[in-house]
């Protein structure tokens, strides 16, 4: 066993449990659940059994009945020491994490939980956490709160006693007892406060808003997690923390207020600053551009001259139109009076001519009429026809129904003898009745092979469902098979041997870029693998330095064009395919231009380095450009010996980040703000190549891919002969099954025939009856059909003699379309005779007539040219009439006649003269010059001067806002001035003190940072010390341990972790008093310190809690500081122990005693209740007094654990 003053070292990862359920570990089967139990010296749980996990009985929480039990149980521990309000006076437990029950109770002052790693410390810190409502992102451990309920447990509770507030709006006669229940099941929560249920932000507000309890704020609640978060702080979210930690809430609204007033004084300005800008250049382009926009002015109205001109265009053309018009007028007259004057002299002639032709279209008519009478004969003719050929079809269907009856007569005669002989047939079938047939022994034997067959199919199932497996078992061995002879070929080439080693390197990668390269037609842009099988080292000797600039998945990343190939890559090979260990980069950079060097060549061999890393690759420029942007070989130089230290101080003054010169690699750290003193360098040995090597690939590596192709061959072997062997069942079967059918089917042949025999014996009577009624239906027939034959003839007779009558008829048509043919042939003479003598009359009038024709011809051409020329005058006149209104519309908008003169200075002039007009302006305006733009440039020159005017309106309202809101920043920053001043002073001062009890320096400070823009740097603000900047202001913490050093800046860069860990310690006991909140906890930061740090620290502590300790002895209410929780599971011999802290110890282990009372019955049944055991810590100091260990003043041992009065609180 350990001695009690051994130091236990920090708990590795692996053994990390604190926060977290062992879902992997199993429930101990020892009595009592002994393993990892935890328990209390002062607990006495009403827990019947340790693996109890029933719910409260009721909705209520069931723990309420013992509220005022418990909160009487803590009230001796209040009467001596008195907690400020929301100080936790005490915390129980109940299935929680890895604790079954338990129950601590803090002291007012210090308090510190000690214990070796794995026992539970910070699970108390969770338990805190959870129970006052916060969620468990505030403790940076488990996502969900149902991972807090112990292993094998359905729910977990958690109970928190705070100490009341007696005085304010929140006072309380006794103390607020939070109690909550997280379910497993459900990942829920139930809370209580004194017994009633209410719900998490309930709670959280209470703690929040009575109490100032903020377990989000790292400088109240530093959890074992996020100690590193706090380190990583800025100075600017310090001073927001420590803000929202000691100072009153209204100093935050005043900070947020200043920032947002400053960012929107700041956008104004911003805004404002353009518009500035903008003025002075548009009076300055306004002013050059005077003199040009004059002589601009002058062309546009050389312009506007030339556009009236073109528009007058119509007042000469509506002259010319309208005097040709009046001309054809004058000549359509005459013509006019000249075409009668010849109309009337051939009149006589022209009068026969007509007279011929009028008896000629009377001969025509009356041939039409004579032509429509004899197709009206010819249609009656046709008619009659029709009714001749119908009489005719009637006596033809008569005997051909006359026939049909005696051809029906004639087959009933034969069906009646057919039937008769059937009757003979049926009867005398009637008399041999079938042998009789065992249909149920055949129904038997038919089953048994039905079985058979049954059972034989389903083991042809059973070994197809055997077989289905095999075939794709053998074709996946055999690609496997092709798979590792194509590994072994290619072993033997570059490219096979760069795969073996990607493959070494990342199995999944190598995966990857196997589907990749088969599947480069489902991307837009080709997909480039990996630099391990894409990029080659020029210079072998360089490979070693080259692949130390890369880092672990530099050369397994797989290379896209874009980002749509990206989204494949991803969506197949970490969604699918799920392969974790694949990297994937977008580079769409095809060249390496972008990617110079910081200095050329000569500047580089300078420095004794030889080339840049760049230099010595070889592949796909967008691989290359990937690796610049990742690892910046580009700005990298190498050297394959060691330089000088003079080129190594050149080298740390250039503006190289790193080197690689022999067997070392140098990166360098430059802060500016420190000069040369701020320039530090790393160096490292580089190490052997994996990838970029020469070296051939191990012979082991071909062994066992050999031994993987006979094991392949053998697994081939094994799925042949199991294909082979249920081949040969599945043939056996078959032929059985073949036979079974077969025997079957025969007798299934047999039953049928035996039932369709009995069956047709059964209906012979029925046969023979409705034959006997057919023969009976035949006779009926053949009586009827005479009677049929008789009335048909009789029919066809009438159709005889109706048929003469029409024939009769048909011959007096007959004559009369003959009539008219006559009568026709004689008007056709008539017509011809009339239509030649018509003709020669015309020729002998023809000249006539064509000298009448063309007077006409010429009389309507003239016509229709004095109309359109008509016309033509009227739409001018219409234009003339349009630009004169237009000319009057512009005088009176703008008073200019310039049109309605040039109008009228036109009116006796001709096109020719206005074309001359138009000629001299276009002249002058290419005197003037002006280029094609010259109207825009006038409009904006009026459309600048118009900007102008607006801007100079819009500055002035900025001043006057600029004023308003420097009015209300100072105002305001004032009063958060007043604030933040005093408790910055009394952290200074403590912080300060603190560094001044153990020999060193310490200050705090608030970096009040300005701004730099030239617009607010003034006299009224400040000049250049301003402190305009609020979004940046911080707090400094400056520190020294050593003598005559002067104070540094607290960062990451100056100072040790363990220097680190004393600054931020002091810093959180500086708050103390000035602290809002009624607790404060930090878990596990003294692991980070040396042992001497940590004396001091701890000394420093105990002075505080010594301090308030005698202060609450003398009466003093407002002694400052308040409740302060350390957790840390290591402690230092020797150190110094006061009666104004706590210490809790926290013991944990296989061999703890149950805690849980045991029920038993007596022998009169009744039961009686057994207290489970206590670790009691005072037996354990008796003990140790006993075997001499030293004491100092019974306050301390060896171990440094407390033992005198109420000081010691025993956690489970």
């Amino acid at each position: 066993m350990a001695r009690l003053n051994s130091r236990r070292s920090r708990a590795t990862e692996s053994e990390t449990e604190d926060g977290l359920s062992r879902e992997s570990t199993p429930l101990s089967t020892a009595r009592n659940d002994r393993k990892r139990m935890r328990q209390s010296v002062s607990v006495e749980p009403d827990i019947a059994s340790v693996d109890r996990e029933s719910p409260p009985r009721s909705k209520k929480y069931a723990g309420s009945r013992n509220v005022e039990a418990q909160a009487s149980r803590s009230a001796g521990m209040r009467e001596k020491r008195k907690h400020q309000p929301g100080a936790i006076v005490r915390v129980k437990l109940t299935n929680f994490v890895t604790y079954t029950s338990a129950e601590f109770f803090p002291g007012p002052n210090l308090n510190m939980v000690i214990g070796p790693n794995g026992t539970g410390k910070s699970t108390l810190v969770c338990a805190i956490c959870l129970g006052l409502g916060y969620p468990p992102s505030v403790l940076g451990r488990a996502k969900d709160p149902a991972e807090f309920v112990k292993h094998g447990c359905k729910e977990a509770t958690i109970e928190i006693e705070l100490q009341r507030a007696t005085t304010g709006s929140n006072r309380s006669e006794r103390n607020p007892i939070i109690v909550r229940m997280i379910k497993k099941d459900t990942n829920k929560s139930e809370f209580w406060v004194n017994g009633n249920k209410t719900s998490n932000k309930a709670v959280q507000d209470m703690a929040k808003n009575d109490f100032n309890i903020k377990c989000d704020n790292l400088c109240q609640f530093l959890p074992q997690d996020r100690v590193v978060e706090f380190a990583q702080m800025t100075p600017v979210q310090l001073l927001t923390a420590t803000l929202d930690a000691a100072a009153d809430p209204v100093a935050l609204e005043y900070h947020g207020h200043l920032k947002q007033l400053r960012e929107q004084q700041t956008n104004l300005m911003a805004h404002n600053q353009g518009d500035r800008e903008n003025l002075q250049n548009l009076e300055k382009r306004q002013t050059s551009q005077q003199s040009e926009i004059e002589r601009l002015r002058e062309r546009k109205e050389i312009q506007q001259k030339i556009q009236w001109l073109e528009l007058c265009r119509t007042i000469p053309k509506y002259q010319e139109t309208k005097k040709r018009a009046s001309e054809l007028r004058k000549k359509r007259t005459d013509l006019q009076v000249g075409t009668d004057r010849l109309r009337a002299e051939t009149a006589p002639a022209l009068r026969k001519v007509n007279e011929k032709q009028q008896y000629a279209d009377a001969a025509k008519r009356n041939r039409d009429q004579i032509r429509r009478e004899v197709k009206q004969a010819e249609v009656e003719c046709r008619k009659v026809e029709e009714e001749i050929e119908k009489f005719a079809t009637r006596q033809q269907e008569c005997e051909q129904r006359n026939t049909a009856e005696q051809n029906s007569a004639k087959r009933d005669k034969q069906e009646w003898g057919r039937h008769k002989q059937l009757v003979a047939n049926y009867k005398a079938q009637k008399e041999n009745e079938p042998e009789p047939y065992d249909t149920k022994t055949a129904n038997e034997r038919i089953q048994q092979h039905k079985d058979r067959l049954r059972e034989l199919n389903q083991k042809l199932e059973d070994l197809k469902t055997k077989a289905s497996p095999l075939q794709p078992q053998g074709k996946a061995l055999q690609a496997r098979k092709k798979e590792l002879e194509d590994k072994l070929n290619n072993l033997e080439t570059q490219i096979g041997q760069r795969e073996s080693r990607l493959e070494e390197l990342s199995a999944h990668t190598h995966r990857a870029w196997q589907w990749v390269k088969s599947n480069q037609q489902r991307f837009k842009k080709e997909v480039f693998g990996p630099p391990a099988v894409t990029v080659t080292v020029k210079d072998p000797r360089m490979a070693k330095a080259l692949e130390s600039l890369t880092q672990g998945n530099d050369l397994k990343v797989i290379t896209a064009q874009c980002k749509d190939d990206f989204k494949i890559l991803q969506e197949e090979l970490t969604h699918r395919q799920r392969l974790h260990d694949v990297s994937l980069r977008v580079c769409s950079i095809d060249n390496l231009s972008g990617f110079q060097p910081p200095m050329n060549d000569e500047q580089l061999h300078n420095l004794g380095l030889e080339q840049w890393a760049l230099d010595c690759l070889e592949g796909p420029p967008q691989v290359l450009a990937m690796l610049c942007q990742e690892r910046y070989l580009h700005q990298c130089g190498i050297a394959s010996n060691d330089v000088t230290q003079e080129q190594h101080d050149a080298i740390s003054n250039s503006v190289l980040k790193s080197y690689i010169a022999g067997n070392k690699s140098v990166r360098f750290t430059r802060r500016a703000e420190y000069g040369a003193a701020g320039i530090s360098a790393q160096i490292r040995n580089i190490r052997q190549p994996r990838v970029w090597t020469d070296r051939p690939v191990d012979d082991s590596r071909r062994e066992q891919i050999n031994q993987e192709i006979r094991s392949v061959n053998h697994d081939i072997a094994s799925v042949a002969e199991a294909v082979e062997r249920i081949r040969q069942q599945g043939k056996e079967l078959r032929e059985e099954r073949e036979e079974e059918e077969e025997a079957r089917k025969k007798l299934t042949k047999e039953k049928e025939d035996y039932q369709n025999a009995m069956t047709a014996w059964n209906g012979l009577d029925t046969k023979i009856a409705q034959a006997e009624q057919k023969m009976q239906q035949c006779e009926d027939n053949i009586s009827r059909v005479r009677d049929r034959c008789t009335e048909i003839l009789r029919e066809r007779d009438d159709h005889i003699f109706a048929q003469a009558e029409i024939v009769l008829q048909y011959a007096d048509a007959v004559n009369v379309l003959q009539e008219r043919n006559a009568k026709l042939i004689e008007a056709e003479v008539l017509l011809v005779e009339a239509e030649n003598d018509s003709e020669n009359l015309k020729q002998m009038n023809q000249e006539i007539r064509n000298n009448l024709e063309k007077k006409k011809r010429e009389l309507e051409e003239t016509a229709r040219e004095s109309s359109a020329a008509a016309q033509q005058a009227q739409a001018l006149m219409a234009e003339v009439k349009a630009l004169k209104a237009q000319g009057e519309k512009l005088q009176a908008d703008t008073g200019d006649n310039g049109l309605l003169e040039l109008m009228s200075e036109l009116t006796q002039k001709t096109e020719q003269e206005l074309g001359g007009l138009l000629d001299s302006e276009q002249a002058r305006l290419e005197l003037t010059g002006g280029g094609p733009d010259a109207a825009n440039r006038i409009q904006e020159f009026e459309e600048r001067a118009k900007k102008i005017e607006r801007l100079r309106n819009k500055l002035a309202d900025f001043h006057e806002q600029q004023e308003s809101y420097m009015t209300a920043i100072t105002e305001i920053r004032g009063k958060f001035e007043s604030e933040l001043g005093p408790i910055i002073e009394k952290i200074d001062a403590a912080f300060a003190e603190s560094f001044r009890r153990i020999g060193c320096a310490g200050t705090v400070t608030v970096h009040k940072a300005s701004s730099e823009d030239p617009a607010v740097c003034t006299e009224e603000t400040g000049g250049i010390e301003n402190g305009l900047d609020f979004a940046n202001w911080a707090i400094h913490i400056s520190v020294t341990f050593r003598n005559n050093e002067p104070l540094q800046l607290l960062d990451s860069h100056r100072q040790s972790g363990g220097e680190r860990a004393v600054s931020t310690i002091f810093y959180l006991m500086a708050l103390q008093s000035l602290s809002r909140s009624p607790f404060r906890l930090v878990d596990e930061i003294n692991q980070g310190m040396d042992p001497t740090n940590e004396r001091m620290v701890h000394g420093r502590m105990v002075d505080l809690a010594v301090a308030a300790e005698k202060a609450r002895a003398e009466g003093k209410d407002d002694i400052g500081g308040s409740q302060y929780f350390l957790i840390t599971p290591k402690l230092l011999n020797g150190l110094r122990y006061e009666r104004g802290m706590t210490v809790l110890c926290i013991v944990s282990g296989e061999n703890m005693p149950s805690a849980s009372d045991k029920k038993t019955r007596d022998e009169d049944g009744n039961v009686v209740v057994q207290k489970g055991r206590k670790i009691d810590f005072t037996a354990l100091a008796r003990r140790a007094r006993e075997l001499g260990t030293r004491m100092n003043d019974g306050r301390r041992v060896d171990s440094g654990v407390a033992m005198g009065g109420r000081s010691i609180q025993v956690g489970a």
